[in-house]
C-alpha cells in the first residue's frame, strides 16, 4: 500500500463521518463545507497532508494540517469591497473567524509542530505496510479530534450575535493580537458597526495601533476603508 493509498483510505472515512454531520467536500477549496441558510454562515474545516523530513533519522513521514474558518457572505463582502486585494472574489478568502480554534480551544500538547503556529499539525508516522486496523485507528483518532474540539467550537459561533462576542473577548484578552489575524480583526470592526457595539471607537483605536506597532501598511489602508464606508 503506498502512502497515497494510505491517506486514500484515511480521507474516505472522514468524508463519511463529515458527511453526516452536514459538511461536503470542496475540491475547489480543497476543504470541507457546511452551510446554514438561517444564519448565512459557512463552515469550514481543512484537513490536508504534508510531507515532513525527521531530523532525527532523516526519515519522512506526514502530519495533517487542521484548521477551522467561519464566514458570512455579506461581512466577507464588505471586506472584499474594502480590501486593496479586489481581484480576490471568493468569500471562502475573507474569514470572520480564522484558525480560533487553536487559540480558545485546543491544548498545546496535541501539536508538536513548532515552525508555524497559525495552524494545528497532528504528526502521522505510518509505514508503507500499515494495516487496515491502523489506518482505522489513525482515522478514528483525526476524527475524535474534529468530534471532540471543531465540532463544539462552531457551536459557539454559529450566530454572528455568538461570533461578535467571542471575537471580542479574545481581542480583549490580546489572543487575536498575538496571532496578527488581521482579517479577523478587521471582520471584528465590521461587526461592531453592525452590532453597535459600546466602546467601538477605542476598540478600534487598540487595532489600528496594533496595525501601527507591527508596520501593516495595508492592514491600516484596508482598516480605513471600512472607516470610510461607515462614516
Amino acid at each position: 500500500m503506498t502512502k497515497k493509498d494510505i491517506i486514500k483510505s484515511i480521507r474516505s472515512k472522514i468524508d463519511d463521518e463529515l458527511r453526516e454531520l452536514g459538511f461536503v467536500y470542496k475540491s475547489k477549496t480543497k476543504s470541507y463545507v457546511k452551510f446554514d441558510k438561517e444564519t448565512l454562515l459557512y463552515f469550514e474545516i481543512s484537513l490536508l497532508f504534508l510531507d515532513y523530513l525527521d531530523y532525527k533519522d532523516a526519515s519522512m513521514g506526514k502530519y495533517a494540517e487542521l484548521y477551522v474558518d467561519v464566514y458570512h457572505k455579506e461581512i466577507s463582502d464588505i471586506l472584499l469591497d474594502t480590501s486593496t486585494r479586489s481581484f480576490l472574489g471568493s468569500i471562502f478568502y475573507f474569514k470572520i473567524v480564522g484558525n480560533l480554534l487553536a487559540d480558545i480551544i485546543l491544548n498545546s500538547n496535541i501539536s508538536d509542530y513548532k515552525k508555524r503556529n497559525n495552524f494545528n499539525y497532528f504528526k502521522l508516522n505510518f509505514p508503507v505496510e500499515m494495516e487496515p486496523e491502523a489506518l482505522d485507528a489513525m482515522s478514528l483518532k483525526l476524527l475524535s479530534i474534529v468530534k471532540q474540539h471543531v465540532v463544539p467550537f462552531f457551536n459557539t459561533v454559529d450566530t454572528l450575535e455568538k461570533i461578535v462576542r467571542t471575537l471580542d473577548q479574545s481581542y480583549e484578552s490580546t489572543l487575536s493580537l498575538h496571532n496578527g489575524n488581521d482579517e479577523r480583526l478587521r471582520a471584528l470592526v465590521v461587526l461592531l458597526f453592525r452590532f453597535k457595539e459600546d466602546g467601538i471607537l477605542e476598540k478600534i483605536q487598540r487595532i489600528k495601533t496594533y496595525f501601527l506597532s507591527i508596520n501593516h501598511s495595508t492592514a491600516l489602508v484596508e482598516l480605513d476603508n471600512i472607516l470610510m464606508r461607515y462614516n
